[in-house]
């Protein structure tokens, strides 16, 4: 049940295996000031990896950046993740979903996308179900809670990666939109944990459409 988690920050991880201009409602976006550094799953590619399957990742970052964790809360944080994703379901679902907690407080989860022989699904309907499932876990996580956080997705790799209905598959052909290396949504705007936690699926519509118009964007003005 556990596994490296590809973030190489000093953290603890149990695993198994462009922006829309209209905010949601009801949430209060703040512009970031400063830098937000976040830590991806992967901060490299191989051949193998770039032609892997398709996974959805989430990363909440405090805003502004406290105090680190302490390593021997992070050793307790082992088993309590385990739980958390036993009890929640979210390690049966598939061999590369992860839970992940950082020193700096950074909170993240992964897991694949839709798919079948062709690739990767991007289902304007599916996709803000499984972002708010994502956040759902995230907010559950037993830390202390931040005022503010910054969010980020990407989805990684992208490679055979497409817009799509998943009531299509199986699949015999895709639609021509498809993209190469890796698709990510940077931290541009803030919002509180209060804000997140009474507003998720709002949230996550928000993020979906976000990573939405980043995939449709041409290549080379990614």
């Amino acid at each position: 049940m556990t596994g490296s988690n590809g973030l190489r920050p000093t953290g603890f991880s149990h695993s198994t295996g462009a922006q829309t201009a209209a905010h949601s409602q009801g949430v209060r976006w703040e512009p970031v000031t400063g830098t937000v550094k976040v830590d991806w799953r992967e901060t490299g590619h191989s051949s193998d990896s770039v032609a892997g399957p398709a996974i959805l990742e989430i990363h909440l970052v405090p805003v502004p950046s406290g105090s680190r964790m302490e390593v021997r809360r992070l050793a307790q944080l082992s088993e309590e993740l385990m739980v958390l994703g036993r009890e929640s379901g979210f390690f049966t679902l598939s061999a590369a979903s992860g839970l992940a907690a950082l020193r700096t407080g950074q909170r993240s989860a992964w897991q694949l996308l839709p798919r079948d022989d062709i690739g990767g699904i991007l289902d304007t309907a599916v996709l803000p179900q499984q972002l708010s499932q994502l956040l759902t876990l995230l907010t559950r996580l037993p830390l202390p809670d931040p005022r503010s956080v910054a969010l980020s997705i990407g989805v990684d790799p992208a490679m055979t990666v497409s817009e799509d209905e998943v009531s299509r598959m199986p699949r015999t052909r895709t639609h021509p939109c498809m993209r190469g290396d890796l698709l990510r949504v940077q931290p541009d705007e803030t919002l509180t944990m209060t804000d997140l936690t009474s507003n998720r699926d709002s949230v996550a519509e928000e993020l979906a459409a976000r990573l939405l118009s980043s995939f449709r964007r041409p290549k080379h003005g990614f």
